[in-house]
């Protein structure tokens, strides 16, 4: 065991009654939301959940969810349903970024939220937002194939959703990768500025 992952483990065991989530990539190593193929959870015994095509909808209870690298964006979504978020040795933080003007944002520093009618809806997965009533949405670094599929669903045909990601070089994704997320919609445009990846897909089929 790494030193850095043993810190973690000293201070799981500290809290030895709580429901622990570790995200691994495919060689078991920890890793960010986006990059994660299993869910290991430590529960007085450890269980494996694949994440391979589906992560959001497969996430348990936690009371600690452990990974590596994660991009701000999911920092900010998750701390919406778990208390405490380990990122590598840290106990990550919500950070503050541009608030942008959507129907519906992902990710930013109204973490998880949809504003309709002027209220907040606060919600983690599925969306409480009925089918094809979103004209427009943007996503800040939150990346899953659960969630796309539900932008899709709520989304009206023609509406639009932004994918903002902080490019390879500012520890974010490269455009490939990025891609391989990008389900049910079609990419209307491609575009790079100051450090972020823009994707901007459009919904033209049910």
């Amino acid at each position: 065991m790494n030193s850095e992952l043993g810190k973690i483990f000293i201070f799981i065991h500290i809290y030895a009654i709580m429901k622990v989530g570790l995200l691994e990539d495919f060689k078991g190593n920890m890793t960010a939301l986006w990059d994660a193929e299993n869910l290991v959870i430590i529960n007085g015994k450890e269980e494996e959940i694949s994440l391979a095509y589906g992560r959001i909808s497969n996430f348990m209870d936690l009371d600690i969810l452990i990974g590596k690298n994660f991009l701000d964006g999911e920092i900010n979504f998750l701390r919406q349903v778990y208390d405490i978020i380990i990122d590598g040795s840290n106990i990550a933080k919500k950070i503050n970024i541009e608030n942008f003007k959507a129907e519906l944002t992902l990710g930013n520093v109204v973490i998880s939220s949809a504003r309709i009618f002027d209220d907040f809806v606060t919600f983690f997965f599925p969306f409480p937002i009925r089918n094809c009533s979103i004209n427009y949405s943007i996503v800040y670094e939150v990346l899953d194939y659960d969630i796309m599929r539900e932008l899709h669903r709520i989304t009206k045909l023609g509406g639009k959703v932004r994918i903002i990601i902080k490019d390879k070089l500012h520890g974010g994704l490269s455009v490939d990768d990025i891609m391989k997320f990008i389900i049910k919609f079609d990419v209307e445009k491609i575009s790079w500025k100051d450090g972020f990846w823009v994707i901007d897909l459009i919904k033209k089929r049910r």
